[in-house]
């Protein structure tokens, strides 16, 4: 679920059974984003077939989604250029949706990777950006998600003119809570059109290991340097990174969302795990977040009445020794 400024509201947008969309929007829940990468991508690339199974869905699915306002657009999918997808057929597919959903009709976005924005930084962090570059660009790439074989100029020129909204998730084993506000004012915000607006995906997750809660949550290297030291607390990590994100959201014009990763625990855990329902001072802290922009307000929260910080780190130290001594 988002939390979404405009209307005020949470909205589903990884459910593609309208009996779900439906009962949500029924329940209170906001219009919904239909996931439409399927319909567009066969792989990593447009399917050959993809107007036509864009025009069956729009006539089936869309418009009578659109017109009962259970839906409220469409979600093109996850970090799909990151993916090797070429951004010509990312744009296609977007152009596609975009002229039978003038603008104003319809919410057209999807989540990117921080990489494909930053390829042309000098020397990048761990050649990321270069890296995507080249793994996409040649048959025996090392992407860890397949290489397109043989795909050749890969680029981001600019956001698709025809997108809404751009997703981006970005966490501290990558950057910074400033090293962000900076990804997004140098290399992203000029790459967008003036009517086109972002949505962030924050951290909120822990880690089963004193080693990778450290490098996981709040890692001292990163592209923008070191996060504040958290000595193995993902909790102290997350209700920081919270703070810092909502300041910044509720500051910036071009924030209309914000989309916490990630809510569900594994039982067996392992790494990002447990998960937002795992770190009840961090989902307390979201959740007052959320109430404040579901209610329109967007004032400094008094984080004292959530948990004071100290308590909070003092109580995660003391469960994650008890864990470690449990497993030793």
């Amino acid at each position: 679920m988002v939390l979404f400024w405009p209307t005020g509201t949470n909205f589903l947008s990884t459910s593609a059974n309208t009996t779900t969309i439906r009962r949500y929007r029924a329940a209170g829940g906001g219009p919904a984003l239909f996931p439409v990468h399927s319909t567009f991508f066969c792989g990593a690339l447009l399917c050959p077939d993809y107007r036509q199974r864009w025009a069956t869905l729009l006539a089936s699915t869309i418009r009578p989604g659109l017109a009962d306002k259970s839906l409220m657009g469409l979600h093109f999918g996850d970090e799909i250029c990151w993916s090797c997808t070429p951004w010509s057929n990312l744009s296609a597919a977007v152009d596609a949706a975009r002229h039978d959903l003038p603008r104003g009709t319809a919410i057209l976005t999807y989540n990117e990777a921080y990489p494909v924005f930053v390829a042309g930084e000098a020397g990048g962090y761990r050649q990321e950006g270069g890296l995507w570059q080249w793994s996409c660009d040649t048959a025996n790439g090392a992407h860890p998600r397949r290489a397109a074989p043989g795909m050749a100029n890969v680029s981001y020129p600019f956001v698709p003119a025809g997108l809404d909204w751009l997703s981006l998730d970005y966490y501290p084993s990558e950057g910074t809570v400033p090293g962000t506000i900076k990804l997004f004012q140098q290399r992203i915000y000029p790459k967008m059109a003036a009517h086109q607006r972002v949505l962030f995906v924050p951290p909120a997750y822990g880690s089963d290991t004193r080693a990778s809660r450290d490098s996981l949550c709040c890692s001292n290297v990163t592209r923008d340097g070191a996060n504040p030291p958290c000595g193995g607390n993902c909790t102290s990590a997350m209700l920081q990174w919270a703070e810092g994100i909502y300041s910044w959201a509720r500051s910036d014009s071009r924030v209309v969302g914000l989309n916490v990763w990630h809510y569900d625990s594994a039982a067996a855990g392992g790494e990002y795990q447990p998960g937002l329902a795992g770190l009840p001072p961090v989902l307390k802290a979201w959740q007052a977040i959320g109430k404040e922009i579901l209610g329109g307000t967007q004032r400094d929260l008094d984080w004292t009445t959530l948990e004071p910080l100290e308590q909070a780190v003092a109580a995660a130290g003391a469960a994650a020794g008890a864990a470690e001594s449990d497993a030793s």
